[in-house]
């Protein structure tokens, strides 16, 4: 099994890359609001360390929230959400996105 970890920054997407699950038959996703680091430092008033405020303005430059999308997979199926991912948004541009997997060793309260 897998955890499938997505941080979203194409929100407007998010409901797409969610039927597009339920369509291949994931279920059990879990979406969450995040925050990226420099948008953080920026909200509390800490002095940006000098190249933060020089990236700030290629990294979110609004601000905008970010959805971090959890989803525990069988191995088989890890390939189909990533499709789902690609179809829906293009990964491979900047400010899109990241997604990535984690092995999942022990899980309970999964419904089959």
């Amino acid at each position: 099994m897998q955890l499938l970890v997505y941080i979203m920054k194409k929100t407007e997407r998010l409901p797409q890359v969610l039927a597009g699950f339920m369509r291949e038959g994931i279920s059990g996703t879990t979406v969450l609001d995040s925050q990226g680091a420099l948008q953080l430092i920026h909200q509390n008033g800490v002095d940006d360390p000098p190249i933060f405020g020089s990236l700030r303005r290629f990294l979110n430059p609004q601000g905008a929230a970010e959805k971090m999308i959890l989803v525990v997979l069988e191995d088989d199926m890890v390939k189909k959400a990533a499709q789902v991912i690609r179809e829906t948004v293009d990964i491979e541009k900047p400010d899109t996105g990241i997604f990535f997997t984690l092995p999942v060793t022990h899980v309970e309260g999964l419904s089959r």
